[in-house]
């Protein structure tokens, strides 16, 4: 990453990894300050581009569950997922991910609201989530 003028701050090494049941693979960095260099998403950007479209690099996710959401709300939409954040003012940028529970063709045809599982970039974002009422 170094040639595209993206070079650490500290001193990154991988040192291990391993697969998932569900066939991810989590690596293991040499220290928090080289983990929290590469989740920026500029960064996640050029690494990811060194996989190739296989593959999909993410920092983890720390989950929150939000409770009867109407099934009109748009799981799949960044635009959703931003316009959530800013009506109840949560960090910006720091919701990544968003889906409900159950999936739309299980639901029974009369639901109007559902459990949804909100995934944010840091522990802090998802404290403050669960301190605003989620």
């Amino acid at each position: 990453m170094a040639e595209e003028g993206v070079e650490p701050t500290v001193r990154t090494k991988f040192i291990g990894g391993f697969r998932t049941k569900a066939g991810a693979i989590i690596y293991t960095l040499n220290s928090k300050e080289a983990t929290y260099w590469l989740k920026h998403p500029d960064r996640l950007k050029v690494f990811n581009e060194k996989f190739g479209e296989s593959a999909q690099a993410h920092g983890k996710l720390f989950n929150v569950i939000a409770y009867y959401v109407p099934v009109a709300f748009d799981a799949d939409s960044t635009l959703a997922r931003t316009d959530l954040e800013t009506d109840n003012g949560l960090t910006p940028h720091g919701l990544k991910h968003t889906r409900y529970i159950k999936p739309a063709h299980k639901r029974s045809e009369n639901q109007t609201a559902a459990h949804l599982i909100l995934g944010f970039a840091s522990r802090a974002e998802a404290n403050e989530a669960i301190a605003r009422g989620w």
